[in-house]
C-alpha cells in the first residue's frame, strides 16, 4: 500500500507540474465561473456506490439530534477521518480515529462531533449547512472548520488553473466568509475555529499549490478577531524538514493515525484558550 500511495503520488505531482508548465494568467471569464463554484451546491456523485445526498442526509440527521455540543467540527475528508469513517463509510485504516479524536477531544473538552464529508468543497459545506446541517440545535460551544482544499483541487487546478493564484484565494475566502456568516447566524454564541488549510502534494514546499495554500491562509487567518473567530495554523503537522512525510501522511495531504495525532496536539493550545480559560 505505502508503494502504491507514492506512486500515485509521483504520478500526480508529475501531472501537476505539466499542467503548469506555463505561468498562470488572468482570465476575468474564469474568475467568475470559479466564484460561482462558492454557492450551496450538491453533488451528484456516488460515495462507495451510496448517493452523496443520502450522506448528507446522514450527516444532517445525526446533527439534529445534538444538544449541547463542547465542540462540533465541520468540514471535508480532513474533518471527516476524525470519525472513523471515509464518505460516509467506516474503513480498516481510519478504525482508530474516533478512538484518537475522544481521547484528545471528547474527554479534554466534552461532548465533540465530527460532521466531515469527503471531497466536499466550500459549496457542498454551504449546501449541507442550508438542508439540516446546520449548528442551530447543537448550539455548541465551539464550531471547527477545516475546508478549501478541494476547491484548490478540483476548482482551481484542475479546471480554472489560469486563475491567478490569488485572484483565486479571493474568491475561495469569499465563500468561507458565507460559511463562517451561517455559523454565525445559526448558533450566535458559539465560538469559532477556522483551521489553516493543510500543504499537500509530494512537490511541496515547491509546485503550485504552494503559490495558493499560503495566499488562502493569510485571508482566513485575517477573519479572526480573536474574541469570537479565531485561526489555528497546524501547516507544520505533516512536515519533516520543509516537505509532508509519509510518517505522517501516505498519500501527501490526509493524515494518518501519527499526523492526526500531530494534529490534534497543535489545535489543543488554541481549544484549551477557548473552552477551559
Amino acid at each position: 500500500m505505502i508503494l502504491q500511495a507514492s506512486l500515485f503520488a509521483i504520478l500526480t505531482s508529475s501531472a501537476s507540474a505539466l499542467v503548469f508548465s506555463a505561468e498562470p494568467k488572468n482570465a476575468d471569464g474564469d474568475l467568475e465561473a470559479f466564484g460561482k463554484e462558492m454557492e450551496p451546491a450538491s453533488r451528484d456523485a456516488f460515495l462507495h456506490g451510496i448517493p452523496w445526498r443520502e450522506v448528507a442526509s446522514r450527516r444532517a440527521e445525526a446533527m439534529k439530534s445534538l444538544r449541547n455540543q463542547s465542540i462540533v467540527f465541520y468540514g471535508d475528508s480532513l474533518a471527516e477521518h476524525w470519525s472513523g469513517d471515509q464518505q460516509g463509510l467506516s474503513v480498516t485504516r481510519l478504525k482508530n480515529r474516533a478512538k484518537l479524536w475522544k481521547r484528545m477531544f471528547g474527554d479534554r473538552y466534552g461532548a465533540a462531533h465530527v460532521s466531515g464529508i469527503g471531497g466536499d468543497r466550500i459549496g457542498n459545506l454551504l449546501w449541507r449547512l442550508q438542508n439540516g446541517e446546520s449548528p442551530i440545535h447543537a448550539q455548541p460551544r465551539l464550531i471547527m472548520l477545516n475546508i478549501g482544499t478541494n476547491d484548490i483541487e478540483y476548482g482551481w487546478m484542475q479546471k480554472h488553473n489560469k486563475i491567478d493564484p490569488k485572484d483565486a484565494a479571493e474568491k475561495m475566502f469569499e465563500g468561507i466568509k458565507n460559511v463562517v456568516e451561517l455559523f454565525d447566524k445559526e448558533s450566535p454564541s458559539s465560538q469559532i475555529l477556522l483551521n489553516a488549510v493543510l500543504p499537500r502534494s509530494s512537490a511541496w514546499p515547491k509546485g503550485p499549490y504552494s503559490k495558493v495554500i499560503p495566499e488562502l491562509n493569510r485571508l482566513i487567518e485575517g477573519l479572526a478577531d480573536q474574541k469570537t473567530i479565531h485561526y489555528s495554523d497546524c501547516s507544520n503537522v505533516l512536515l519533516k524538514h520543509g516537505k509532508i512525510s509519509q510518517d505522517y501522511s501516505l498519500d501527501f495531504l490526509h493524515p494518518n493515525d501519527a499526523g492526526a495525532a500531530r494534529w490534534g496536539q497543535c489545535l489543543q493550545p488554541t481549544i484549551d484558550k477557548i473552552l477551559l480559560q
